[in-house]
């Protein structure tokens, strides 16, 4: 059986709205996918940055639930504060087990 996963990481900096990326994957039943993607974004006056979005899941059916390892690997830019002062970039490395309901948000 196959399960199509959906993945969101919602970013924010300082009071600016809300970022909402959506990654879906489509893995079968006791099978592992992988998900990669690089964004390059440009700064003014530096050198374009990349910035990784990494999902790896493995699920399986356990009656009528999912059992979920996913690992995620995203990273953040923040613009510079101030003209002398360098922009920042945060990294985020997570890894969770979870049991999942059909079609339930978590």
């Amino acid at each position: 059986m196959n399960l199509r996963l959906e993945f969101t990481v919602t970013d924010q900096v300082g009071s600016a709205p809300p970022v909402k990326k959506t990654i879906t994957m489509n893995v079968a039943d006791g099978e592992s996918g992988r998900i990669r993607t690089n964004a390059e974004v440009f700064r003014k006056g530096s050198a374009p940055t990349v910035v990784p979005l990494s999902i790896d899941a493995n699920p399986q059916i356990e009656g009528s639930r999912i059992r979920l390892r996913a690992s995620l690997e995203y990273q953040l830019l923040k613009d510079a504060p101030e003209p002398d002062v360098p922009a920042g970039k945060t990294s985020i490395t997570q890894g969770v087990t979870a049991i999942l309901s059909d079609g339930v948000s978590m």
